[in-house]
């Protein structure tokens, strides 16, 4: 739901927004999913032999990691959007294929990033994963909590692909479909 979500609260929420390298975040999304066999798309990038270049070229999957920063702060949608497209689904995968065709959804490509970053200006507090014990620990004191004692890391690969070890060809591809997400996270 991104950040429509704050419209569809009953009152307007604190926003905290942790934002990670875009070029890392999307290799590491690509290997989630080949992980995952719960994950939607695990089964066609096993059954097409994808690797992450191919990923990248195929517009529909790839869709998860272009500029996934960017869109989810740029979304527009009101209350009664959210509700028609939440009534209208059966889960996770029909409410996102609703959401991605829904006309509003989302600014004009030209404004994704302007808006994104207004959010980001309205946000009570912006943090980054590379700096996750730092971020959580300026929020907490934000928020008027203890800081945490100890962050659990889940769901980390230590074996991941290092950027450094990728072909020019596929950095290329992942800086294209990054790209207003790279601009995001610079600011």
């Amino acid at each position: 739901m991104g950040y429509s979500l704050v419209n569809y609260l009953p009152e307007k929420p604190r926003v905290l927004v942790m934002l990670r390298d875009p070029m890392e975040r999307a290799v590491s999304h690509f290997e989630y999913i080949r992980r995952d066999p719960g994950h939607p798309r695990h089964r066609i990038i096993h059954e097409r032999n994808m690797g992450l270049k191919e990923y990248l070229h195929d517009p529909v999957l790839s869709a998860e990691v272009t500029n996934a920063q960017v869109r989810p702060l740029a979304h527009l949608a009101d209350r009664q959007t959210l509700d028609e497209l939440l009534a209208g689904s059966d889960g996770q995968e029909s409410f996102a294929r609703a959401w991605r065709h829904r006309e509003g959804v989302l600014p004009p490509d030209d404004e994704l990033l302007d808006v994104a970053l207004q959010r980001l200006q309205a946000a009570d507090f912006v943090g980054v994963a590379e700096r996750l014990e730092q971020g959580m620990a300026l929020a907490a004191r934000l928020l008027g909590a203890a800081p945490p004692e100890r962050l659990q890391s889940l769901n980390i690969n230590p074996a991941r692909t290092r950027l450094d070890e990728l072909p020019g060809d596929v950095l290329g591809l992942l800086e294209e479909v990054t790209r207003l997400d790279r601009e995001l996270y610079e600011r």
